[in-house]
């Protein structure tokens, strides 16, 4: 069975596979990285099977390295298994076609290499998460560079933060209307049909310029 996490600013996911299937999968926020070793070891331990036995480890991180350490260690300690470790700088399964290659994060490269081997090339990797991005993968493989945009989330925090009679939108449900008659269905028309547009958009640029 192979122990995977992928660590992003905002979450942590846990996926647990055998044979290729996820079996089991958590998620816990990024911040309990930084608890005290013996606190991450309790929760890691309570989110997982009491008899688990990894064959292999895998960490994908684009987090802060004291918090990569914290994890690295516990789970050393816990499964006596030295985890991999894919983060920023290290090499990584597809070539980097861009200015400074240490820049790609390994959660951007690690998707883009699955996206050719899964689809082969010319592709386009749409990521939505703490940041939303969009990275083009060439015929051949290569990482071609990407765009980078605020993440939905981040975007509507930020907006109900600065902006102190905007609600928070909270949990998004059913699609509202185009135009909205509030300021909650305003918000919530652009979450919805704001990002749409702005991935077709982007995709449809990115096509146009090869």
């Amino acid at each position: 069975m192979n122990l995977c996490f992928d660590c992003g600013n905002t979450t942590v996911r846990i996926g647990l596979f055998e044979r290729g299937n996820l079996i089991i999968s958590s998620v816990f926020p990024t911040r309990c990285l930084s608890l005290e070793p013996g606190k991450l070891a309790r929760k890691l331990k309570a989110l997982l099977p009491d008899d688990l036995k990894p064959d292999r480890i895998g960490i994908v991180s684009v987090i802060s390295s004291d918090r990569e350490n914290n994890l690295v260690n516990i789970l050393e300690n816990i499964f006596r298994i030295k985890p991999g470790l894919f983060n920023r700088g290290a090499q990584m399964p597809i070539r980097l076609a861009v200015d400074n290659p240490c820049e790609v994060g390994a959660d951007r490269a690690l998707g883009a290499w699955y996206a050719f081997q899964k689809y082969a090339g010319p592709i386009i990797v749409v990521d939505f998460g703490t940041a939303t991005t969009f990275d083009l993968v060439s015929e051949q493989g290569e990482f071609l560079g990407g765009i980078i945009a605020p993440g939905v989330a981040v975007s509507f925090s930020a907006l109900s933060a600065a902006a102190v009679k905007l609600p928070e939108i909270g949990e998004f449900g059913e699609v509202g209307p185009l135009i909205g008659k509030n300021s909650l269905e305003c918000m919530r028309s652009a979450y919805y049909h704001g990002t749409a547009a702005l991935v077709k958009g982007l995709i449809g640029r990115m096509r146009e310029a090869g």
